[in-house]
């Protein structure tokens, strides 16, 4: 709360000292073998992150550690969630903030450029797989925006050939229809919300900037239900611009998913 609420109230000693504590728990922790209480992994996750976010934290921070231990948390935490599924959202919520982080001085820099990269890597290599083969079973909506969150967020602030090749990776997992088939499991506004601007994301990628347009401006108007999508095709829109846009949006999930097979 100190750290949080008073800027400047902890010390760059300070900050670099509990940095240090908390990076080292994290990566000792990897199987989740070393004992760490639910609420202590929490905790550390949530220390590190309000560290990244103080303003005096600027440079005092080892991003090389930071990688380490939010990838490590990450990997610690995948093939237990459903014991602790608040465990794997502040692993995830660590991970995007440390990408951020990287950000946030000197960002073209070989050193946040190579931890970018590790990231992107942790997302492909790890998440994104483990994710296209749980999701049947994971019961929590909460961590499937969580994963979402972590691929949009990234998305959001790079736009290179790294990102690139990540959201090619993630359509040709058939990302669109299992997230299609999360709407039909989760219908909430919020989950749609996400699903929709993730897929005008990965269009904005695939296709050039601003492609994915006609999906942001619909995504309020398109269904929950992905069954719904279909029957909107089948609508005519000659006088009902609300419907026009809903129809454009569906083509253009449909196009850029059968790109890379994902029917």
């Amino acid at each position: 709360n100190c750290v949080l609420e008073c800027p400047g109230i902890v010390s760059r000693s300070d900050v670099e000292e509990l940095s240090t504590i908390m990076t080292g728990m994290l990566k000792k922790n990897t199987g989740g073998e070393s004992g760490i209480l639910p609420e202590t992994f929490n905790l550390a996750c949530t220390l590190l992150i309000t560290l990244m976010k103080n303003s005096s934290s600027c440079g005092a921070l080892s991003l090389r550690p930071l990688h380490d231990a939010s990838r490590d948390a990450v990997l610690s935490c995948l093939g237990n969630y459903d014991k602790h599924p608040d465990q794997l959202l502040h692993s995830l919520y660590l991970l995007k903030e440390t990408y951020a982080y990287s950000h946030a001085e000197n960002s073209s820099e070989p050193i946040n450029l190579g931890l970018r990269r590790g990231i992107i890597y942790v997302c492909q290599k790890d998440i994104l797989p483990w994710f296209m083969t749980t999701i049947n079973d994971i019961e929590e909506e909460d961590i499937i925006l969580g994963v979402i969150e972590t691929f949009e967020s990234i998305m959001i602030q790079d736009t290179d050939t790294e990102i690139k090749k990540l959201a090619e990776i993630m359509v040709s997992s058939s990302w669109f229809s299992v997230l299609l088939g999360c709407l039909g499991s989760f219908p909430s506004e919020n989950l749609k919300m996400k699903v929709y601007l993730i897929f005008s994301l990965i269009a904005d990628l695939l296709l050039g900037e601003d492609a994915g347009q006609p999906i942001r401006g619909a995504a309020f108007h398109l269904p929950s239900d992905p069954i719904d999508l279909l029957f909107l095709l089948g609508q005519k829109s000659s006088h009902n611009m609300h419907l026009f846009s809903c129809q454009s949006a569906v083509l253009l999930i449909l196009y850029v998913s059968s790109l890379y097979d994902d029917r």
